[in-house]
């Protein structure tokens, strides 16, 4: 039985490597994966180029940008609050 089948057959909640392996060997990005009728996908090259870039990282990579990103953002809205 394929892996698909089993996943469906089963019941069992893919995890985001899988649904990464999935995706990769279909030739899709998770966002297109997800997509729904009336969600936008972003299309400039700069989206395009982050995207790219991001789907190369690790998961712990993954994390310590959102960390950084975080920071930012909330250095940014304590700023604005002064």
């Amino acid at each position: 039985m394929s892996t698909i089948t089993s996943l469906f057959r089963k019941g069992n909640c893919p995890t985001i490597p899988t649904l990464e392996g999935l995706c990769a060997g279909l030739g899709i990005s998770l966002s297109e994966f997800f997509y729904e009728p009336g969600d936008e996908i972003p299309n400039d090259e700069e989206t395009k180029q982050l995207l790219a870039k991001w789907n190369m990282l690790s998961l712990m990579e993954k994390k310590v940008i959102f960390d950084v990103i975080n920071i930012v953002i909330d250095d940014e809205n304590s700023k604005e609050n002064l």
